[in-house]
């Protein structure tokens, strides 16, 4: 079975979910870098809300650590989408998403300390943020 077809059948399994979520990410900066940004947002986006999801619930299997790797991934994949608006000179779509990304890296600082990854990502937010404006 796909990852698709196992995050269908157990939409609470965090281990699929994230997993599928990493994927999208990962093949939707893959379409930016080769020129294909228009592409890569839909498939994005697609990873957006069930990351959110997991996030909102109260579940004992989305242990501090799975949340914070949530967490990340969400930021990461807004990141990836203000890079792909950015890419198609769509700056209305790269703010937006530019500042969602810095939104959760902060959301991340406050919930679980400021450790490198996430100023490296804060850093990186809103250096893209700041040459937008």
């Amino acid at each position: 079975q796909s990852l698709a077809e196992l995050v269908k059948l157990y939409p609470d399994n965090t281990r699929y979910v994230t997993e599928l979520a990493k994927l999208k990410g990962q093949n939707a900066q893959m379409l930016c870098d080769l020129g294909k940004a228009k592409e890569s947002v839909p498939m994005a986006e697609e990873a957006i809300a069930p990351l959110e999801a997991l996030l909102l619930k109260d579940v004992s299997s989305l242990d501090v650590m799975d949340r914070k790797a949530c967490g990340i991934l969400l930021a990461q994949i807004y990141g990836i989408i203000g890079h792909s608006g950015e890419a198609m000179k769509n700056s209305a779509l790269a703010k937006a998403n530019f500042t969602k990304a810095s939104d959760q890296w902060e959301k991340l600082k406050a919930q679980h300390g400021d450790d490198e990854i996430i100023q490296q990502g804060l850093v990186w937010t809103k250096d893209r943020l700041s040459k937008l404006r």
